[in-house]
């Protein structure tokens, strides 16, 4: 039940962005030039969304263990295993993070085209 609430939070809040990109950068205030500050807001979720897929993913977890093991090692000079303590960053993300991230981005995805048909169909 929390979790409807905070994806409704976020769509309004969404949409409240959506509107001030529509009245702030644009002149010709048209449904097209909604439908633009939409999917505005659409690529920047989506983008950050494939970011966040390929850390979850674990990917850099190799390479950040391999940085923080040489700059161990050539910082101190011996083989100190403090690096071995630090959170991998597949595991600074949680899932409820991801989860309300991803399902916005749907959302935001299923609004986008909503309104595209919309306006073809007009």
């Amino acid at each position: 039940m929390a979790n409807v609430k905070i994806n409704s939070a976020l769509f309004a809040v969404n949409l409240m962005i959506i509107l001030v990109l529509f009245f702030g950068l644009f002149s010709n205030k048209s449904f097209l030039d909604f439908i633009n500050g939409g999917f505005y807001v659409f690529s920047v979720y989506f983008i950050l969304s494939l970011i966040f897929f390929v850390i979850k993913g674990k990917f850099f977890d190799g390479i950040i263990y391999s940085f923080r093991r040489f700059s161990s090692r050539v910082a101190k000079g011996n083989a100190n295993e403090d690096y071995l303590q630090k959170r991998d960053p597949s595991e600074t993300l949680s899932s409820q993070f991801l989860s309300i991230w991803y399902y916005q981005t749907i959302i935001l995805a299923v609004f986008i085209c909503f309104l595209l048909l919309l306006y073809y169909s007009l």
